[in-house]
Parts: C-alpha cells; sequence; structure tokens
C-alpha cells in the first residue's frame, strides 16, 4: 500500500483527475451502488487489487471526485461512508473504497 499525505488543496486534487480502475478489476453501478469487480477468475492467495490511500484531515468534510465506470466519466460524492478513520486522520482510495470484502472468504 502506499500512502500519500495531502497537503494542498484535496478537492483540487481529486478534480484534477480522473480516477479508474487498474487493470484486472472494474467499477461497476448496482442496486446498492458502485462495487468493484475482477474481471477473471482469480487464484487462491491471487494479489487483485493493491491500495493507493490518501491520507486527509479526519473531519466530516465531502468531496467531489471523477471516476470512470465502464467508460464514462461520472462525477461522484465522497463521505465518510468511503474513507477510513484512525490516529487522527482519514484515509481513503479510489476505487478501493467500493470493495466489499469477506473476512472469511
Amino acid at each position: 500500500m502506499v500512502a500519500t499525505d495531502v497537503t494542498a488543496d484535496f478537492q483540487a486534487i481529486l478534480t484534477s483527475h480522473v480516477f479508474k480502475a487498474p487493470q484486472g478489476v472494474e467499477i461497476r453501478r448496482g442496486g446498492h451502488g458502485l462495487s468493484l469487480h475482477v474481471t477473471h477468475p482469480v487464484r487462491a492467495g491471487e494479489v487483485i487489487y493493491q491500495a493507493d490511500e490518501i491520507r486527509i484531515p479526519a473531519d466530516a468534510r465531502q468531496y467531489r471526485a471523477l471516476v470512470r465506470i465502464l467508460g464514462q466519466v461520472h462525477d461522484l460524492r465522497i463521505t465518510t461512508m468511503h474513507t477510513v478513520r484512525y490516529d487522527g486522520i482519514r484515509t481513503f482510495d479510489i476505487p478501493g473504497c467500493f470493495m466489499n470484502h469477506s473476512c472469511d472468504p
């Protein structure tokens, strides 16, 4: 995991970039919102996705991000639901914030 601390205007950083899923995964919109899906069969122990988290102040502000979903760019609202808070900071990564997981797959 690569961590980046944001010291500049975070919203300006978000809107200057279109986020997309890396090769092997894709973002899809479904009945429960956005989710991250693998696009090929996965072997046990295979790395599917490596997060590049962004650290931001641990406040409750909402942000906007441009995200490519199935070839189209969408303007999304990023809320505290898309982030993890610990030790006085919030972290998130796009598209990782849309990933479902299982602690016992």
